[in-house]
């Protein structure tokens, strides 16, 4: 699957593609949200969900790597 072909289906689409056919990555929960990173084929899904009834908050795909800057550890200065 392609970015442009993930980003070109409904948000519920997206979804049960991320669960189907994505790699769970990583995740963190910040100020009572809980984010989680999925790999597809060549492009990263970023989920954000509400922590207290984990709804949806949005679904982000993209294939450029200063957007994982939030998923690695915090490297001591």
């Amino acid at each position: 699957m392609t970015l442009e072909t993930f980003n070109s289906l409904p948000e519920e689409g997206q979804y049960r593609t991320v669960l189907s056919h994505g790699t769970f990555l990583k995740g963190f929960m910040e100020d009572q949200e809980n984010y989680m990173l999925f790999a597809i084929d060549h492009f990263f899904v970023e989920i954000h969900f509400t922590a207290y009834k984990e709804d949806v908050i949005y679904i982000k795909a993209f294939n450029t790597s200063h957007l994982l800057h939030k998923y690695s550890p915090q490297l001591p200065n």
